[in-house]
């Protein structure tokens, strides 16, 4: 598979309608399993005006359903989609997916100023909230230094402070089988 970083703003017309890249205001990012989705649907149905990244490791079979199922997801709420593909080379994927997550998406806000980031959502549930947290305390400050250009925490001005993007575990106190009694009756064609 060739390198490439995928951004189709022009491919994101489908039969459901047009993504729409205006106004974005947070990040979901879609792994292609159930919890995204719901983070997805519960973003789009509370407002908000998301983007769905995803990744796909080049040399590891069976990822590229995962990211067909993102870009379904991105598709039916009409939402813009970002396809990252990795290329690193990797024997072996045994480290926490987030710390890809971490580096992409903490370059997706500095580089889009036009957007209002103000959350990151993830796709999670009660046994493995606790996981993805642990991940992610350390892209929060990531987060924090980059946007802010502040690299020394403690120098960090309350005011924005206030305004580094949040990262936020909607489902995260519910178990796989509640998330997907949600989403099966509130979305059931997704």
């Amino acid at each position: 598979m060739e390198p490439k970083t995928l951004i189709d703003f022009k491919d994101r017309n489908s039969k459901e309608g047009e993504a729409n890249w205006d106004n974005i205001d947070c990040i979901v990012p879609h792994g292609g399993g159930l919890e995204s989705m719901a983070a997805l649907a519960w973003a789009v149905d509370t407002g908000r005006h998301p983007v769905v990244w995803t990744y796909v490791v080049a040399d590891v079979p069976g990822t590229h359903n995962l990211v067909l199922a993102a870009r379904k997801s991105a598709d039916h709420f009409k939402v813009p989609f970002i396809l990252v593909t990795e290329t690193t080379p990797m024997k072996s994927i045994n480290f926490p997916v987030g710390l890809i997550n971490v580096d992409n998406i903490v370059k997706l806000i500095a580089g889009n100023p036009q957007w209002s980031i103000n959350a990151i959502i993830f796709g999670a549930n009660t046994d493995d909230s606790t996981k993805q947290r642990a991940v992610c305390k350390n892209a929060q400050r990531s987060l924090e230094m980059v946007t802010n250009s502040e690299f020394e925490i403690h120098g960090l001005d309350w005011r924005k402070k206030l305004k580094t993007p949040l990262m936020l575990f909607p489902f995260e106190h519910n178990t796989k089988s509640e998330i997907y009694s949600f989403i099966k009756r509130e979305h059931p064609t997704l």
